[in-house]
Protein backbone atom coordinates (compact mmCIF):
# COMPACT_ATOMS: atom_id res chain seq x y z
CA UNK A 1 0.00 0.00 0.00
CA UNK A 2 1.09 3.25 -0.78
CA UNK A 3 2.09 6.11 1.87
CA UNK A 4 -0.97 8.85 2.10
CA UNK A 5 -0.59 12.31 1.82
CA UNK A 6 -0.59 14.48 5.07
CA UNK A 7 -3.85 15.81 3.44
CA UNK A 8 -5.46 12.19 3.63
CA UNK A 9 -4.14 11.45 6.86
CA UNK A 10 -6.04 14.92 8.51
CA UNK A 11 -9.07 13.84 6.15
CA UNK A 12 -9.05 10.15 7.71
CA UNK A 13 -8.64 11.49 11.60
CA UNK A 14 -10.86 13.82 11.10
CA UNK A 15 -13.65 11.78 9.44
CA UNK A 16 -13.04 9.28 12.58
CA UNK A 17 -13.07 11.71 15.33
CA UNK A 18 -16.26 13.48 14.19
CA UNK A 19 -17.96 10.42 13.57
CA UNK A 20 -17.55 9.28 17.04
CA UNK A 21 -18.50 11.92 18.03
CA UNK A 22 -21.52 12.31 16.28
CA UNK A 23 -22.18 8.54 17.71
CA UNK A 24 -21.85 9.44 20.71
CA UNK A 25 -23.63 12.78 20.30
CA UNK A 26 -27.21 10.81 18.95
CA UNK A 27 -26.49 8.23 21.58
CA UNK A 28 -27.25 11.00 24.10
CA UNK A 29 -30.02 12.23 22.23
CA UNK A 30 -31.85 9.17 21.74
CA UNK A 31 -31.60 8.42 25.37
CA UNK A 32 -33.55 11.66 26.58
CA UNK A 33 -35.72 11.12 23.47
CA UNK A 34 -35.16 14.05 21.54
CA UNK A 35 -35.53 13.26 17.81
CA UNK A 36 -32.53 13.89 15.66
CA UNK A 37 -32.11 13.32 11.91
CA UNK A 38 -29.69 10.84 10.97
CA UNK A 39 -29.16 12.81 7.23
CA UNK A 40 -28.50 16.21 9.67
CA UNK A 41 -26.16 14.18 11.32
CA UNK A 42 -24.23 13.17 8.27
CA UNK A 43 -24.35 16.48 7.14
CA UNK A 44 -22.62 17.91 9.88
CA UNK A 45 -20.18 15.09 10.31
CA UNK A 46 -19.13 16.12 6.18
CA UNK A 47 -19.17 19.96 6.84
CA UNK A 48 -16.75 19.59 9.94
CA UNK A 49 -14.49 17.48 7.68
CA UNK A 50 -14.67 19.93 4.96
CA UNK A 51 -14.04 22.86 7.60
CA UNK A 52 -11.42 21.25 9.06
CA UNK A 53 -9.81 20.17 5.72
CA UNK A 54 -9.46 23.62 3.85
CA UNK A 55 -8.19 25.01 6.54
CA UNK A 56 -5.62 23.64 7.24
CA UNK A 57 -1.98 24.12 5.03
CA UNK A 58 -1.35 20.37 4.30
CA UNK A 59 -0.84 19.13 0.96
CA UNK A 60 -1.78 16.10 -1.05
CA UNK A 61 0.47 13.95 -3.38
CA UNK A 62 0.11 15.00 -6.80
CA UNK A 63 -1.56 11.72 -7.95
CA UNK A 64 -5.13 10.61 -9.22
CA UNK A 65 -5.62 8.68 -6.00
CA UNK A 66 -5.42 11.25 -3.55
CA UNK A 67 -7.26 14.01 -5.67
CA UNK A 68 -9.90 11.15 -6.49
CA UNK A 69 -10.56 10.91 -2.27
CA UNK A 70 -10.58 15.12 -1.34
CA UNK A 71 -12.89 15.54 -4.54
CA UNK A 72 -15.57 12.99 -3.30
CA UNK A 73 -15.30 14.65 -0.09
CA UNK A 74 -15.24 18.26 -1.66
CA UNK A 75 -12.68 19.23 -0.09
CA UNK A 76 -9.99 21.39 -1.47
CA UNK A 77 -7.15 19.99 -3.03
CA UNK A 78 -3.31 21.52 -1.56
CA UNK A 79 -0.84 20.26 -4.54
CA UNK A 80 3.02 21.08 -3.64
CA UNK A 81 4.67 23.66 -5.33
CA UNK A 82 7.04 21.70 -8.38
CA UNK A 83 10.48 22.10 -7.76
CA UNK A 84 11.81 24.29 -10.88
CA UNK A 85 15.09 22.38 -11.90
CA UNK A 86 18.58 24.76 -11.29
CA UNK A 87 20.81 25.05 -14.40
CA UNK A 88 23.91 24.81 -13.77
CA UNK A 89 26.70 25.61 -16.77
CA UNK A 90 29.95 23.21 -16.75
CA UNK A 91 32.91 26.08 -17.07
CA UNK A 92 36.05 25.55 -19.12
CA UNK A 93 39.38 25.47 -16.76
CA UNK A 94 42.28 27.93 -16.62
CA UNK A 95 44.74 27.95 -19.22
CA UNK A 96 47.52 25.07 -18.40
CA UNK A 97 44.87 23.55 -15.68
CA UNK A 98 43.10 20.36 -15.76
CA UNK A 99 39.45 20.19 -14.50
CA UNK A 100 38.17 17.42 -12.56
CA UNK A 101 34.26 17.02 -11.92
CA UNK A 102 33.60 14.46 -9.08
CA UNK A 103 31.02 12.56 -7.08
CA UNK A 104 30.55 10.00 -4.02
CA UNK A 105 27.45 8.77 -2.59
CA UNK A 106 26.68 6.15 0.26
CA UNK A 107 22.92 4.85 0.40
CA UNK A 108 22.85 4.67 4.09
CA UNK A 109 25.86 5.12 6.91
CA UNK A 110 27.53 3.01 6.77
CA UNK A 111 25.94 1.86 3.12
CA UNK A 112 27.16 0.58 -0.06
CA UNK A 113 29.00 3.55 -2.05
CA UNK A 114 30.22 4.38 -5.47
CA UNK A 115 32.29 7.33 -6.73
CA UNK A 116 32.53 8.80 -10.01
CA UNK A 117 34.73 11.12 -11.69
CA UNK A 118 35.89 12.61 -15.25
CA UNK A 119 38.35 14.93 -16.16
CA UNK A 120 38.87 18.01 -19.14
CA UNK A 121 41.68 19.81 -20.50
CA UNK A 122 41.96 23.75 -20.90
CA UNK A 123 39.81 23.26 -24.14
CA UNK A 124 37.33 20.97 -22.74
CA UNK A 125 38.60 17.98 -24.40
CA UNK A 126 38.25 14.91 -22.57
CA UNK A 127 41.00 12.93 -20.60
CA UNK A 128 39.92 10.51 -18.74
CA UNK A 129 37.11 9.10 -16.14
CA UNK A 130 36.79 6.62 -13.26
CA UNK A 131 34.10 4.48 -11.45
CA UNK A 132 34.61 2.59 -8.23
CA UNK A 133 32.39 0.35 -5.65
CA UNK A 134 34.01 1.36 -2.77
CA UNK A 135 31.97 -1.61 -0.67
CA UNK A 136 29.80 -0.76 2.32
CA UNK A 137 31.55 2.41 4.04
CA UNK A 138 31.08 6.05 5.27
CA UNK A 139 30.26 9.04 3.51
CA UNK A 140 33.26 10.98 4.64
CA UNK A 141 35.47 7.84 3.33
CA UNK A 142 33.54 7.82 -0.41
CA UNK A 143 34.42 11.66 -0.38
CA UNK A 144 38.01 10.86 0.32
CA UNK A 145 38.81 8.16 -1.74
CA UNK A 146 36.85 10.24 -4.59
CA UNK A 147 39.69 12.61 -3.95
CA UNK A 148 42.44 10.17 -3.96
CA UNK A 149 41.16 8.72 -7.63
CA UNK A 150 41.19 11.83 -9.26
CA UNK A 151 44.68 12.78 -8.42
Amino acid sequence: MLAESSLVNLVRLTTITYSIWMIWRMRNHARFQENISIYSTIQTVKGSIKMASNSSRKHMRNDIVDFSYLKVLYITTHCRKEISPIRVIWEFPHINWVKVNTDGTAKECPGFSTCVGVSHCTWGEYICSFSSFLGVEKSLYVEVMTTILAI
